[in-house]
């Protein structure tokens, strides 16, 4: 997982459940504040919008990067995986 050094980071995770696409987005943002926003999409391909969003903030880079490395390592083990499926029809 890599960190970039805009003020944006943006995290893709997929998994497929009985042939539908589900993805997980982590997205960081700096905020005016010098605050860190971690903001969770989460839903299925073929809806146009996500089934849910929870946005948290954080003081600093370290708590939020130690945030994400959590949500990553627990994806993962619950089947996401960082590819985009082949949609089936």
């Amino acid at each position: 997982m890599k960190m970039m050094k805009t003020d944006t980071t943006n995290i893709q995770l997929y998994r497929e459940v009985n042939y539908r696409v589900r993805y997980y987005s982590i997205r960081v943002y700096k905020t005016l504040f010098g605050e860190y926003l971690l903001e969770k999409r989460y839903g299925s391909l073929k809806n146009k919008r996500p089934t849910g969003i929870t946005k948290e903030y954080y003081e600093n880079i370290e708590l939020t990067v130690s945030a994400i490395k959590k949500i990553v390592s627990l994806k993962l083990k619950r089947g996401y995986y960082e590819d985009k499926p082949q949609v089936r029809n």
